[in-house]
């Protein structure tokens, strides 16, 4: 029995999933909302995280392009954007029992960090006398 857990992580947003049976893939998207989300301008990250590890990122998207990370087959995970649903879409193809997992769709709020700015002074840079 294969069970695929999914769980949202990201600033005011949902999440919805479809594991079909039959086809070993798993359809998952989230609605992406938020004041200032630009889909043109903005990334979305895709995270998988297995029973007992950290999560790690699976591939990130940004202007319909789609990034997958080093450890990730492009073949078996696939990303896109539906801007007039404002959805987020991740579909896990060939669907084995280490896909089980929780997935996460994250996106951060830039408004928070400009708020927040602060100048930061560089450290002088001085060399110790040689002895």
């Amino acid at each position: 029995m294969l069970m695929v857990f999914f769980f949202p992580f990201f600033v005011d947003g949902a999440i919805q999933v479809q594991l079909t049976t039959g086809t070993r893939s798993a359809y998952i998207w989230c609605k992406i909302s938020g004041k200032g989300f630009n889909f043109n301008d903005d990334y979305i990250h895709w995270y998988r995280q297995i029973p007992g590890e950290a999560p790690k990122r699976i591939l990130y998207t940004k202007s319909g392009s789609v990034s997958t990370d080093e450890n990730f087959d492009k073949e078996k995970f696939k990303a896109s954007n539906d801007v007039s649903a404002s959805t987020s879409n991740l579909r896990v193809d060939k669907l084995t029992q280490e896909d089980a997992a929780i997935y996460y769709c994250a996106t951060w709020d830039i408004t928070i960090l400009e708020t927040h700015r602060q100048p930061v002074q560089k450290p002088a840079l001085h060399s110790e006398p040689s002895v």
